[in-house]
């Protein structure tokens, strides 16, 4: 099937990747695949709209992301660790993304066994006690601590 990725400021279609899925497959398999499509055929990614792309799998080696990935409002200089366990869990430049919950790693280092439990249940506020000192020593390891500087308008 035929699949478009949009530039992310304009929406104009950037490029249309020919993808092997079901049409009712999900979004992020989908944009996926084309991001996949896009790199094999040298597609210029720069400034298309990749959300929520779910890149598993995915082979960016020689890819050009120069000046940086760009999300939450943030320009990122290096790629996030991924761990896929339980949860898939991105750790990002003074970020980190469990499952759906996206907080910055200030956020998360504070969040009581409550919270968790509110997020996900009892099994979930079990696992973070097993996985929090990881998580966070992968993070400082990666030099991911801290946030990078936020983009203006401007940058846009």
């Amino acid at each position: 099937m035929k699949y478009e990725i949009k530039n992310r400021w304009s929406g104009a279609v950037q490029f249309t990747a020919e993808i092997k899925c079901k049409k009712t497959e999900i979004e992020s398999i989908k944009i996926g695949l084309a991001v996949k499509w896009a790199v094999k055929n040298d597609a210029n990614l720069c400034d298309a709209n990749l959300c929520d792309a779910n890149l598993s799998g995915a082979n960016l080696c020689d890819a050009n992301l120069c000046g940086g990935a760009k999300a939450y409002g943030y320009t990122f200089t290096q790629a996030p660790i991924q761990i896929f366990d339980k949860y898939i869990i991105e750790i990002w430049q003074g970020f980190m993304k469990i499952g759906c919950e996206k907080h910055t790693l200030a956020e998360w280092k504070a969040f009581s066994q409550k919270c968790i439990i509110e997020m996900d249940g009892k099994d979930a506020a079990v696992w973070w006690k097993k996985w929090k000192p990881a998580l966070f020593a992968l993070a400082e390891a990666g030099d991911r601590l801290e946030l990078p500087e936020q983009e203006n308008d401007n940058d846009k």
